[in-house]
């Protein structure tokens, strides 16, 4: 990795852009070590300081951004009965499954049913498959009787309705018939309310009217740098952390920690990924490698009586210490100053 150049080989010096690459947000791949015990104590000085190279291991994390995509807002419609509202079991946080009681109106339960689309009339045993597979999975929530065979309407279906319409305060269904004006149409599992917007003691919201807002769900997120499918890690924002497992965060343990944008529906936020898997590092005096405008770094190091010019990979570091990734030949000692110094040494080239 590391290529040993003696210093004026090359007549072209090398443009620098002096870093402090102790920080290591201005790495893009920054791995930090975060247990190492090693302190190196700047050092300023006029005279050229030397320091030996070491290797020592630690766990590290990555400076990471996570691109997150939210759904769009999903707003509950009334289209059940005029009345008065009398009771509102749900409120904001609350998980919506199927069957749930989500108000009641003149005393009647309006339960929530879930279908990739609204039932728009009664159904029975002529209606198509997809209606009568919602109605049967609507029963099933509330432990009723099915078919196994739950596009089929059968006498099972007929007492499962029945069953569910007296328990709810409902009129009494034709036989094999269900009025799905008793209930309000969720659009996906995993519905969680944000608001409730009708009252108790108020008339029933009117056909079409908002009955519940939903809050958005967080649907993806995208992790820069992208982590090792093979690898397991730990996502560490501001206020908790995330498992991230082959190569994917958590995306429901992640949604209680971020918050989705006033407007659109992306959004990113800052984090550390850590893999604690111990991982060798040699560290070095904050100043000590020189950066160059192709990115890399440069060290003066000094094997005996020699003192050379190395190219080296910063893998990031904490206040006070950078550091390096170990190389076989990154031994010896290395020039803790080079910004500093009035002593004669070598220049790093391009």
């Amino acid at each position: 990795m590391a290529d040993l150049a003696r210093s004026g080989r090359q007549a072209r010096a090398w443009p620098l852009v002096v870093a402090l690459v102790s920080v290591p947000v201005l790495l893009v791949a920054a791995w930090v070590v975060l247990d190492s015990r090693t302190t190196v104590v700047p050092v300023v000085s006029t005279s050229a300081v030397f320091a030996p190279l070491e290797t020592s291991t630690g766990s590290n994390a990555q400076e990471a951004r996570v691109a997150l995509v939210w759904s769009d807002p999903v707003e509950v419609v009334y289209s059940g009965p005029a009345g008065t509202v009398t009771t509102i079991p749900v409120k904001s946080g609350t998980a919506i499954a199927a069957g749930q009681v989500v108000l009641e109106v003149d005393g009647a339960d309006v339960r929530a049913v879930f279908g990739d689309k609204p039932l728009y009339s009664t159904v029975t045993d002529r209606s198509s498959r997809e209606q009568i597979v919602v109605v049967n999975d609507f029963l099933a929530a509330l432990g009723k009787p099915v078919p196994g065979n739950r596009a089929k309407w059968t006498s099972a279906t007929t007492s499962g309705v029945r069953a569910v319409a007296k328990e709810s305060g409902w009129p009494e269904p034709a036989p094999g018939e269900f009025d799905p004006q008793w209930t309000v149409w969720v659009p996906r599992d995993g519905f969680v309310v944000d608001h409730v917007v009708p009252r108790v003691g108020f008339l029933a919201p009117g056909v079409g009217e908002v009955v519940l807002s939903g809050r958005r769900t967080l649907v993806e997120a995208r992790i820069n740098p992208t982590p090792d499918a093979a690898t397991t890690y730990t996502l560490r924002l501001e206020g908790g952390e995330v498992p991230v497992i082959d190569g994917a965060a958590d995306l429901v343990a992640l949604s209680g920690l971020v918050t989705p944008p006033e407007e659109g529906s992306s959004g990113e936020v800052s984090a550390r990924l850590v893999n604690d898997t111990p991982a060798p590092v040699v560290p070095v005096a904050p100043g000590a490698v020189l950066i160059g405008t192709d990115g890399r770094g440069c060290l003066v190091v000094r094997h005996g009586g020699t003192v050379e010019t190395m190219t080296v990979e910063t893998t990031g570091g904490t206040p006070g210490v950078t550091y390096l990734r170990p190389d076989d030949a990154l031994t010896g000692e290395y020039l803790t100053n080079p910004l500093t110094t009035t002593d004669k040494v070598p220049l790093c080239r391009s």
